[in-house]
């Protein structure tokens, strides 16, 4: 049987390309998106051109949300052995200017999120032993940014949500890490101005912006046994940008 990946996040940018990865690498994919059915269809109809795939509706921030798409997803596929927490939200303003609820929307989503799609995947994969769960944080995790405050502690917290929770269930047969991406080539570089784009590249030591599939190779690394040893790990993946 096939292993199933459930990839948060996933109708479009860098939780596509995942999606995709683990589609033409022989995984069952659920893909979850909260708006854009339209983008979840494009991305089942090509990961069914290499394995199975079905699209589910749902606001991580949510914790109903999130039950009834675990539910759906292990009744079409029995099981999931592989959760990639990608969904996210970001906001660029000064941080004077940054309200609570926008403050608190952030982190609803990119930390809350996480733990409800965790805690309610854990008792399957305590039970049975195994198990991998990758979060995608950034390089604002690892060094913050200017006014991205709110997004920049959002991802501090998934890096260290990672680190404890991969203490707390190694032996259970449960490996967890992250995946800290750098300046990739998303929707988000959207109305970044060319200058400012070309300022990023040039501080980069490979010398160009990522693309979504640098970050989909890592995180299916991270989901193979080629990385059994690997956990609690917040892998930074940037070209060399910090």
């Amino acid at each position: 049987m096939n292993k199933t990946a459930l990839v948060t996040g996933s109708s479009r940018g860098i939780g596509r390309a995942i999606a995709e990865y683990f589609g033409k690498n022989g995984y069952n994919v659920v893909v979850n998106y909260i708006k854009n059915a339209e983008k979840a269809r494009e991305t089942v109809d090509i990961i069914n051109g290499y394995s199975r795939a079905i699209a589910v509706q749902a606001d991580v921030s949510k914790e109903e949300d999130v039950k009834r798409m675990l539910d759906k997803a292990k009744l079409e596929f029995g099981k999931i052995d592989v959760i990639v927490n990608n969904a996210g939200i970001c906001r660029y303003e000064l941080t004077d200017m940054t309200t609570a609820d926008t403050f608190g929307r952030i982190q609803d989503v990119n930390v809350c999120g996480i733990h409800n799609v965790v805690k309610n995947i854990l008792p399957d994969m305590l039970s049975k032993g195994e198990g991998n769960i990758i979060n995608i944080a950034s390089i604002w995790g690892v060094k913050g940014s200017s006014m991205e405050a709110a997004y920049s502690a959002s991802k501090f917290a998934v890096v260290g949500y990672t680190n404890a929770l991969a203490r707390e269930v190694g032996r259970s047969g449960i490996r967890v890490n992250s995946i800290s991406p750098g300046v990739i080539a998303t929707d988000m570089l959207q109305g970044i101005e060319e200058e400012t784009i070309e300022s990023l590249r040039e501080e980069i030591a490979l010398g160009r912006i990522g693309e979504p599939e640098d970050i989909a190779k890592v995180a299916y690394f991270l989901a193979s046994d080629m990385s059994a040893y690997v956990t609690g790990q917040n892998i930074v993946v940037d070209g060399g940008f910090i």
